[in-house]
């Protein structure tokens, strides 16, 4: 697995598609997601983009997110994926904009342990923490 993490508009899914060769019918975006995975993703694919989407929908409904990839992590071991940093910066007011951010705080952990390569990306400059 392969942890790709950074701020919003920061080059992330420019650098995986470089670095790693991914075509775009190769990543599962998760923001653009029709519905019909929620509350899952696109296990056939090789990437999965805006992985933190994936954990608000998972918030919304009621579903704790880190337990999706403790249960699917054999699936994921073969993954790159691409999440937003969204655990930085001023806590939200909102209840559920909070939780959705300790959410991805827990996934991210989780996924960095697991991960083979962490790479955080700033201004389109990668940063190998792993």
């Amino acid at each position: 697995m392969i942890l790709i993490f950074g701020g919003a508009f920061q080059g992330k899914l420019d650098y995986a598609k470089e670095t790693y060769g991914l075509s775009d019918g190769e990543i599962f975006d998760c923001a653009e997601n029709d519905g019909s995975y929620w509350p899952s993703v696109d296990l056939n694919a090789r990437a999965l983009n805006h992985f933190d989407r994936f954990v608000l929908a998972c918030v919304r409904e009621g579903i704790e997110a880190k337990e999706y990839l403790v249960s699917n992590v054999d699936a994921l071991s073969d993954k790159i994926i691409l999440a937003d940093d969204v655990t930085q910066g001023v806590v939200p007011m909102n209840r559920d904009e909070r939780a959705w951010r300790e959410e991805v705080g827990r996934c991210l952990v989780y996924l960095g342990k697991h991960a083979e390569h962490v790479i955080r990306i700033y201004c389109g400059i990668p940063q190998v923490v792993k």
